[in-house]
């Protein structure tokens, strides 16, 4: 431990490196491939038992990927090792993990046009019901605002508001609504534009901008079910066909759901042994107990995976109960080479090139990325910091005000307003104080004449308050 400490004071001195930094990537391989084996063979186990159960028809859905995904664990990890074969793994496996990440991409973007429609049909419900609550849009105002501001914490506040003035009526002109749009992205004027980047994408996503590769030939049950909502006559919708759109819509966000869990399931698969294949030509001294206990289960579970045959093993947990502690123990280590990890790419990034480490400290990177918390990160995408310039600010201004009022064309006003809602509270919070927030509560109820939109709004905003 303390020669491992050694390394790290080392190389935060900058002393010694051409052995200093050699030993630290050595030591992070080992511990990154430590904590990938550990992960896939949990992540892998927890994945048979939904499979073995048979209870997820959605599996079907990704049968042709899974069997994949089992082929290159069988061939680059359970097999004797073959580098030139492994490259070849790897690149299918990153194969997979774009289509994976892909498919979540379609699935979000499904979940965000269905909000848009749900808020719609959410504003007719009163319509079909003998009596419509009233509301008293003094004392509504006084309860959310104080619902808002009963806390002192800024960020629970900033969020509330959010979530409030998602619910509310919208009764603006669409002047209004760019206007708004445009003083948002004005706020990241001087900052790097891969964050505007990023709040674009947000704004695209919720507002039915977004489009991502392959959409049209993927999930053909949510693409009918979106037509049918774009098309529909809202204001003259009868009860019966109301009550179908309600019903196939939360149909849709359960297979959705249902979708997802099972796509993250096999990211994190496709993740960790990511890291396995990486990492896999670099290790040495490891724990004897994690391999064997992980090759066993691995091993056992692909066999039974590739020939569809579930039987029982009790030697599997005993395997499993070999492992317990072992990640935490792993993460503390991570966690300490890891906040060095990044400072030697950016100061000596050169210097590992000409101690020939280059493809070591490529493949740490990746790991490093592989194991962080964001699951579907693009592992090889590069940092725009390039200044957001006022320039810059207008003319993505510009585009998107232009996409939106083409779409705003496509749209009948009831779906117009649900874009609008489900991007405003996409928005930095605009309101200087309390009073100001009072006052645009106050407006969007008293501008709304549809006394059933403004009784649900209000149902909607007192579901959050009792949350």
């Amino acid at each position: 431990m303390n020669n491992r400490n050694n390394i790290l004071k080392e190389i935060n001195d900058g002393k010694n490196l051409e052995v200093a930094l050699p030993k630290f990537g050595q030591t992070l391989m080992n511990y990154y491939y430590e904590s990938g084996l550990i992960r896939l063979t949990m992540n892998y186990f927890t994945f048979y038992e939904v499979v073995k159960d048979k209870e997820n028809p959605q599996i079907k859905d990704v049968k042709k990927l899974t069997k994949l995904i089992h082929s290159i664990m069988k061939e680059g990890y359970l097999s004797e090792f073959d580098g030139k074969k492994s490259e070849s793994l790897i690149t299918k496996l990153d194969g997979c993990r774009t289509e994976i990440t892909n498919k979540m991409q379609i699935l979000t973007t499904y979940t965000d046009m269905l909000q848009v429609y749900e808020y719609v049909l959410n504003r007719l419900e009163y319509k079909y019901t003998k009596t419509v609550p009233k509301v008293e849009d003094e004392k509504a105002v006084q309860e959310i605002i104080g619902f808002i501001f009963e806390t002192k914490d800024n960020i629970v506040i900033h969020n509330r508001i959010q979530e409030v003035i998602g619910q509310l009526p919208i009764r603006f002109a669409k002047t209004k609504y760019f206007e708004l749009l445009s003083n948002s992205l004005s706020v990241y004027k001087g900052s790097d534009k891969e964050s505007v980047e990023n709040y674009i994408y947000i704004l695209k996503t919720s507002g039915m901008l977004y489009k991502p590769d392959g959409m049209d030939e993927s999930f053909s049950n949510l693409s009918r079910l979106i037509e049918e909502l774009k098309t529909a006559d809202y204001k003259n919708l009868d009860r019966k066909t109301y009550v179908s759109l309600c019903k196939k819509l939360k149909q849709s966000a359960d297979f959705i759901n249902n979708m997802a869990d099972v796509y993250v399931e096999l990211e994190e698969i496709v993740n960790h042994l990511y890291v396995v294949l990486l990492t896999l030509p670099y290790v040495s001294d490891i724990d004897g107990i994690i391999e064997d206990s992980c090759k066993y289960i691995l091993s056992k579970l692909n066999q039974n995976f590739l020939e569809n045959s579930f039987d029982e093993d009790s030697l599997l947990i005993e395997k499993l109960q070999n492992l317990e502690g072992k990640q935490e123990e792993i993460g503390i280590s991570i966690d300490k080479y890891e906040s060095v990890l990044y400072d030697i790419k950016e100061k000596y990034d050169s210097f590992i090139d000409d101690i020939m480490q280059k493809k070591v400290f490529q493949s740490l990177y990746l790991c490093e990325k592989l194991l962080s918390t964001s699951l579907f990160i693009d592992i090889y995408k590069k940092s725009n910091n390039e200044v957001a310039d006022e320039e810059f600010i207008t003319n993505v201004t510009q585009e998107l005000i232009l996409e939106w009022k083409e779409l705003f064309k496509e749209n009948t006003p009831m779906v117009n307003r649900a874009i609008m809602a489900n991007t405003i509270q996409r928005m930095p919070v605009f309101f200087k104080n309390a009073n100001e927030v009072a006052e645009y509560i106050m407006n969007s109820l008293t501008n709304c004449n549809d006394i059933s939109e403004k009784a649900m709004s209000i149902n909607m905003i007192q579901q959050l308050m009792e949350c």
